[in-house]
């Protein structure tokens, strides 16, 4: 049956590629009298079908009888809409494909982008579509697919955008492609923000590049923009050695500048450093002071 299957799929495709809609119709009825249908793996190459041949009409027809729907058939109705120009129903499809929890693929993706820039739409939402996506790439290391996800942002012009690319540096690094995130971080000067540098601040530390990370905290510092607990914590957990014991007692002193000292997650980090660094007086001083002490203390 499997395999029956996938010689009537390789006919349909065909058709879908030579637009040969009389032929996948007829095709379609007999699957249906011969009771092959419903099937989602058949009923998604239809879909496909009838969206490339302009049957709008069939494809929506489709759609909805399509009892266990999955991210291919949400592609094809999304593809239907915007190769019919009906780019508001496109990316409602899109938005109900999210909510019923259905991973957005980069086909999807890529058609929804085209929607969004065929009416103007504005660029927060967008921003929102792909930062979502990529919190999803970041969530499952979806290496893969946040590769063709970047290289759909970067055609369509979105890489400087300061949301998408913070998420784009987050996700890249998450992933362990600590070089990519270190190259997009560098391209795009613009959108530098407390998030974005945090962000950085970890690739360099994950590629044991130290010096690169207290660079990129005095940057933040000199343009005016604080530092966050996070960004003490991993700049914190890098000096936990002997050999930067001297830049971790500096970060200590910007800790208390920036009242951090009573936060418990950058004390205990603290607590760490002096602890491995062989301070003990000074990592027992610190855990008393820590009003609540956490598991990580």
């Amino acid at each position: 049956m499997q395999t029956y299957k996938s010689q009537v799929a390789y006919l349909i495709q065909t058709f879908a590629r030579t637009k040969e809609l009389n032929k996948g119709k007829q095709l379609h009825a007999r699957l249906i009298r011969g009771g092959f249908l419903p099937c989602t793996f058949l009923s998604n190459n239809f879909l496909n079908l009838y969206s490339k041949c302009g049957e709008l009409d069939y494809t929506i027809k489709l759609f909805d009888r399509v009892s266990k729907r999955n991210m291919i058939s949400w592609t094809a109705m999304i593809n239907g809409f915007v190769h019919n120009l009906r780019f508001q129903k496109a990316l409602s499809s899109f938005f109900q494909m999210r909510v019923e929890g259905e991973i957005a693929t980069q086909f999807a993706l890529a058609s929804v982008l085209q929607a969004r820039a065929s009416l103007g739409a504005i660029q927060f939402g967008t921003q929102h579509v792909l930062c979502s996506a990529l919190s999803t790439c970041s969530a499952l290391k979806a290496s893969s697919f946040g590769k063709s996800l970047h290289s759909i942002i970067i055609k369509f012009g979105f890489e400087c955008e300061n949301f998408v690319g913070n998420a784009l540096t987050d996700m890249n690094s998450k992933s362990g492609d600590t070089v990519s995130a270190s190259n997009v971080f560098q391209s795009h000067f613009g959108w530098r923000n407390i998030v974005s540098l945090t962000s950085i601040i970890d690739v360099y530390v994950e590629m044991d590049q130290i010096e690169k990370a207290l660079s990129t905290f005095v940057d933040l510092q000199r343009r005016g923009i604080e530092p966050n607990q996070f960004t003490f914590t991993s700049l914190i957990k890098a000096c936990s050695n002997q050999a930067k014991l001297e830049r971790g007692s500096q970060l200590h002193g910007q800790v208390v500048k920036f009242n951090f000292d009573r936060d418990p997650f950058v004390s205990s980090t603290l607590v760490d450093m002096y602890g491995k660094c062989g301070l003990f007086d000074h990592s027992i001083q610190l855990f008393d002071e820590i009003e609540n002490p956490n598991e990580i203390a």
